[in-house]
C-alpha cells in the first residue's frame, strides 16, 4: 500500500467526491480530462463535499506524463489517460469495500422490476452490462452492471450505481493489452431509472455471452449456484465460512439459472417472460 504523501497544493487543482452509503473517496486532480473521465464514470455517485472521506487519491500531469498517489495500492501500467482512469475506478472501488467490510461484494449485474432484483454474477466479457442496459430499456431500475455489494443480514442488493458501460466485442477472449485501452461503451441512463434503496434477491442468473448463440435458460442446482457465487465473491477471504453459509442459504431459497445468449435484447425478453411464468405459478 502507498501512503499519500503530504505535498504543495497543486495550482488548478480540484476535487470529486465518489459516494457510497455515507462513505466518500476524494479524488483530486489538476488533469481535467481525468476529472471528466471520473464524472462520467461515477455520475451518480458524487457529492459535493464529504467530512472525513475513507480514502484519498491525487492524479496530477506534469512532464507530459500523469502520476497517481493514495492511501490504496497504485497500479499504472504504460502511464495513458486510459490507463490512469482505470486505476483511479479500481483504487475507488477498493476503497470503498475495505470501508464496507460487513457487505459481500461481488462481480456481478443487478436490476430491479417490482420488489425483487435479479443478480447477474460473472467474470468480464460474459454480458453482464449487456443484459442488465437491456433489461433497463424495457422499464427495469438499475442498481449496478458490474459491482454488486449485498447485504448478508437482510439479503439485499445495496445499489452502487456507476455508469453502465457494455463491452463492445463481449465474449471474446481478451489480450491483456486490450484491458490498457478502452473496450466499453458508456450508456446513458436517466436519474429516474436508477435504484436508490436496497433490494431484495429474487433469482440469480448466471450469464455467458456466445458469438452464435441461442437464447436459452437452463436450471442451475443449488449447489452449483453457490460454487459460483462464491467464485464472483471479491472479499470472500475476510468472510470464508460466513460466506459459504450464506451463499449456499441464498442458493437453496432462490430460483437459479444459466443463461447462454448472443442477442442481449432477446435474452432480456426471455428472462422477463420467465420471470413472469414464475410468478404467474408461484
Amino acid at each position: 500500500m502507498i501512503p499519500l504523501l503530504a505535498a504543495p497544493a497543486v495550482q488548478g487543482q480540484h476535487t470529486r467526491y465518489v459516494t457510497f452509503q455515507g462513505q466518500a473517496v476524494a479524488v483530486s486532480s489538476d488533469a481535467p480530462e481525468v476529472l471528466e473521465g471520473l464524472e462520467s464514470t461515477f455520475s451518480a455517485m458524487l457529492a459535493p463535499s464529504a467530512t472525513r472521506p475513507v480514502g484519498q487519491l491525487e492524479v496530477t500531469h506534469y512532464d507530459g506524463q500523469y502520476h497517481v498517489r493514495g492511501n490504496t495500492e497504485i497500479d499504472l501500467e504504460d502511464g495513458s489517460l486510459a490507463d490512469v482512469l482505470r486505476c483511479v475506478r479500481f483504487s475507488v472501488i477498493q476503497l470503498l469495500i475495505q470501508a464496507r467490510p460487513d457487505l459481500l461484494w461481488f462481480h456481478a449485474g443487478a436490476a430491479t422490476s417490482g420488489d425483487r432484483a435479479i443478480l447477474l454474477p460473472g467474470p468480464r466479457g460474459h454480458g453482464k452490462s449487456t443484459l442488465v442496459t437491456a433489461l433497463c430499456v424495457r422499464g427495469w431500475t438499475y442498481l449496478s452492471d458490474d459491482i454488486v455489494p449485498m447485504n448478508p443480514i437482510a439479503s439485499e442488493v445495496v445499489p452502487f450505481p456507476m455508469t453502465p458501460a457494455r463491452r463492445e466485442f463481449p465474449g471474446r477472449e481478451m489480450p491483456e493489452d486490450w484491458l490498457r485501452v478502452p473496450n466499453k461503451i458508456e450508456v446513458s441512463l436517466v436519474p429516474a431509472s436508477i435504484c436508490r434503496e436496497p433490494m431484495a434477491v429474487g433469482v440469480l442468473v448466471f450469464p455467458s455471452y456466445g458469438i452464435d448463440a441461442v437464447a436459452a435458460l437452463s436450471a442451475c442446482s443449488p449447489a452449483q449456484a453457490a460454487v459460483e457465487l462464491l467464485q464472483h465473491c471479491w472479499n470472500f477471504p475476510s468472510h470464508r465460512e460466513a460466506a459459504v453459509r450464506y451463499v449456499c442459504n441464498l442458493a437453496e431459497r432462490l430460483p437459479a439459472f444459466h443463461l447462454s445468449f448472443s442477442d442481449g435484447n432477446r435474452a432480456a425478453e426471455l428472462l422477463i417472460d420467465t420471470l413472469k411464468d414464475g410468478r404467474r405459478h408461484g
